[in-house]
């Protein structure tokens, strides 16, 4: 009996406390309720750094707002912890003054409920969400790449293939200037044969033609000493 009225006086000494406590912080005014305040609670956890991977605070304030988007009796707590801070550095007493405060409405059970429940669900969820977004873009990624990869890889054999056919167009060229060299390298001693030929020609000819022009200046020349000779005593 004695021990049962000793738990009932802390109990309403810890209830005029916390009566005085929330009148100096809250100033009568009811305790906050908005995602800030929970947000607020949750970003004063502590920090935990996962081995090799680093922080990225911008997503960890996007799953937590998503996380704790839902009222529940654990931010309901959150909200109640987050104005104790400056006043209560000490965190189970703050747990347990923040609950001071909520528990009237509100079990431990109900608390951890909430959390086990809806928030780790909420989570879950996001997990799952995710991991699904996460494999639907992956998929899409590998599938995009897969298929640029393919279409480079046909136009790579369309490339090689154009290459052999121009490299036989061009072997084929090359072979048809080739032989249109020798042609012409052939007519070209043809005509430089000819052309000598013809030298060699008009050479003899004007030979020939220069020795007849001698005999037959020689024999006109004759022709007229025999007239000079054999005529000029009869006149």
């Amino acid at each position: 009996m004695s021990q049962k009225n000793t738990n009932q006086n802390q109990s309403d000494m810890a209830s005029g406390f916390m009566d005085k406590l929330r009148d100096m912080i809250f100033e009568q005014t009811p305790p906050p309720n908005a995602p800030a305040a929970v947000m607020a609670g949750v970003a004063s956890m502590p920090p935990i750094q996962a081995s090799g991977v680093a922080t990225n605070e911008n997503m960890i304030k996007e799953i937590t707002a998503i996380v704790m988007g839902k009222t529940t009796p654990y931010t309901a707590l959150l909200e109640a912890i987050t104005p104790l801070e400056s006043y209560i550095p000490d965190e189970a007493n703050r747990y347990r003054a923040a609950f001071a405060l909520v528990g009237k409405t509100r079990t431990v059970e109900q608390i951890v409920q909430s959390l086990d429940l809806h928030h780790m669900g909420a989570l879950d969820a996001e997990i799952q969400r995710f991991t699904e977004q996460a494999k639907k873009e992956n998929t899409n990624q590998i599938q995009s790449r897969t298929d640029q990869s393919k279409e480079l890889r046909q136009k790579i054999q369309q490339n090689a293939a154009t290459v052999d056919e121009i490299r036989k167009q061009a072997e084929i060229r090359i072979q048809e200037l080739i032989k249109q060299s020798v042609d012409s390298e052939l007519l070209v001693r043809e005509l430089e044969a000819q052309v000598n030929s013809q030298h060699d020609q008009l050479t003899a000819t004007q030979r020939n033609f220069d020795f007849a022009v001698t005999v037959v200046r020689q024999r006109l020349q004759a022709a007229r000493n025999n007239v000079l000779q054999f005529l000029s005593s009869s006149t």
